[in-house]
């Protein structure tokens, strides 16, 4: 399950574990996946996997002992994500469970900043408002389509194509956010709602690539 804070920033907010428990594995090298991460095994047969973290930011060594609630690193956008969040994974006796109870319940949800790292600044939404077009290949890929369409975040001109529907979510939650702190004449199209973003069939999805590229 992917997180975002409800306030304030989010890259660089701090990462805590829902449960005490020992470090199991620290993955340092962003190699795709779920990036820079950190697993931790709990009582009673959890285990708990911190996704997407900022590069060089796990404060945890293999084998670490750790507290409810403990900052184990900063949230960011290693491996595969297009934006800043948090991937909580949860197994129960090696099956994968919905994290929600744990997390409601957790001080992680406050995603508070780390004292001793000020947090990244949020990425610049920049693209060509004119040009730009949301489009799904046959309820299958999305993509927004537009000459101009960037973000400090990375992504050439012409296409980015999102991995998945929560990563188009977060994206789409990216903007809401953006708007809220900006005044109207600096605010930006919000994408539409998931089930609103224009359906195209195969010939469809080519003539948008052969109109902006890819």
């Amino acid at each position: 399950m992917d997180y975002v804070p409800s306030s304030g920033p989010v890259a660089g907010s701090a990462v805590r574990t829902v449960a005490a428990g020992v470090v199991a594995e620290v993955v340092s090298k962003d190699s795709g996946g779920y990036g820079i991460s950190v697993r931790v095994t709990h009582a009673d047969g959890y285990e708990s996997l911190y996704g997407h973290l900022e590069i060089d930011s796990p404060t945890v060594v293999r084998g670490q002992q750790v507290s409810a609630s403990e900052v184990i690193g900063r949230l960011g956008t290693t491996g595969t994500s297009t934006a800043p969040h948090l991937h909580v994974r949860i197994h129960l006796n090696g099956t994968r469970t919905d994290p929600a109870p744990l997390i409601d319940q957790a001080t992680l949800a406050s995603l508070t900043p780390v004292p001793a790292a000020p947090p990244a600044p949020a990425p610049q939404l920049v693209y060509d408002e004119e040009d730009e077009m949301y489009a799904r290949r046959s309820n299958q890929e999305i993509a927004v389509f537009g000459a101009s369409y960037r973000t400090t975040l990375g992504g050439g001109t012409g296409r980015h194509i999102f991995s998945s529907v929560d990563e188009y979510n977060i994206w789409r939650s990216l903007v809401i956010s953006h708007n809220s702190t900006v005044d109207a004449a600096s605010k930006k199209p919000v994408p539409p709602l998931i089930n609103q973003v224009m359906n195209v069939d195969d010939l469809g999805w080519g003539v948008l690539n052969a109109i902006y590229g890819t």
